[in-house]
């Protein structure tokens, strides 16, 4: 069934919200689907153009997939911005596409996770528009910011976030910037099973060039990106001056090198020091209207 892009008033979402802690306590009942063209409980989705159409009844494997149709959906970043910073235009799309985010049991009950992987939720302080957690929105905007290479944060089905999701688009400042995407897709993209690579985790411990080395406390980005300024760096410089400790995953397989020490060294990367910004990431980018990180 094609349906129109809206947005869920408030009390759309109220409706929404009362269905999703309904089949949470066990009803196997349908998504309430007639909400999506009630004008009543909908809005305008507030896009520029021709309006757009969502197909509520296609299923999606994977969340590339699930982020690629609805990249398809906006044609701008002012699109993204709106589609993404509006709660109820991410719910309604929630709603339209709810048979293939959550996952649905054989007795017809449904395998509900987070709510905030369905409703957005303006409240968290990561700012929901392209928050890791909720699944729509989440897949949307890293498809439209990345393309292809968005394939780490999105190989997972459809219904789940994956891992390496949850900890990238955890700090937008990784999330938002090509060259560190295309970094992380060189060192953890297993071209020839078209899949991550494993070895992320070795009996609990966090090997040697790992994500979390990339990312985590103490990481490579941590220490580095008090000395190097990323966004002005293309995806060659930035693997120029990564420590050893990288250089397995660089070459094809799960590193085996040793951590370096805690300050910068080598490489023939753009040195600098951090330029203040103002406003946030996404003012910067020019993808937010208006401020939602209250």
């Amino acid at each position: 069934m094609e349906a129109r892009l809206r947005a869920l008033n408030q009390e759309g979402l109220d409706q929404f919200e009362a269905y999703l802690m309904r089949i949470k306590s066990g009803s196997p009942e349908d998504p309430p689907f007639g909400i999506l063209a009630d004008d009543q409980l909908t809005d305008g989705a507030g896009l520029d153009g021709a309006p757009r159409t969502v197909d509520t009844g296609r299923l999606f494997d994977t969340r590339m997939e699930l982020g690629e149709y609805l990249s398809g959906l906006v044609s701008s970043s002012e699109d993204l911005a709106a589609v993404c910073e509006n709660r109820g235009t991410g719910a309604w799309l929630s709603l339209a596409l709810f048979e293939s985010i959550c996952l649905r049991n054989e007795d017809g009950s449904w395998q509900l996770r987070q709510l905030n992987r369905y409703l957005p939720n303006p409240q968290d302080r990561f700012g929901y528009a392209i928050h890791r957690r909720h699944i729509v929105c989440g897949a949307l905007a890293v498809h439209y910011l990345h393309g292809d290479k968005a394939r780490l944060c999105l190989t997972s089905p459809a219904h789940q976030v994956s891992e390496f999701m949850e900890q990238i688009a955890a700090r937008e400042e990784v999330l938002l910037n090509q060259s560190l995407i295309e970094v992380l897709d060189k060192l953890y993209w297993d071209e020839e099973t078209s899949q991550p690579k494993g070895g992320q985790r070795t009996g609990g411990a966090i090997p040697d060039g790992a994500l979390r080395r990339f990312l985590g406390p103490g990481s490579f980005y941590q220490k580095y990106s008090t000395t190097y300024d990323f966004w002005t760096m293309t995806p060659e410089q930035i693997l120029e001056i990564l420590p050893s400790e990288f250089d397995g995953w660089r070459n094809g397989g799960a590193g085996q090198g040793v951590v370096d020490g805690d300050g910068p060294a080598g490489g023939d990367g753009e040195r600098r020091e951090q330029r203040p910004r103002e406003g946030g990431i996404l003012d910067r980018l020019g993808l937010r209207r208006t401020r939602s990180d209250d």
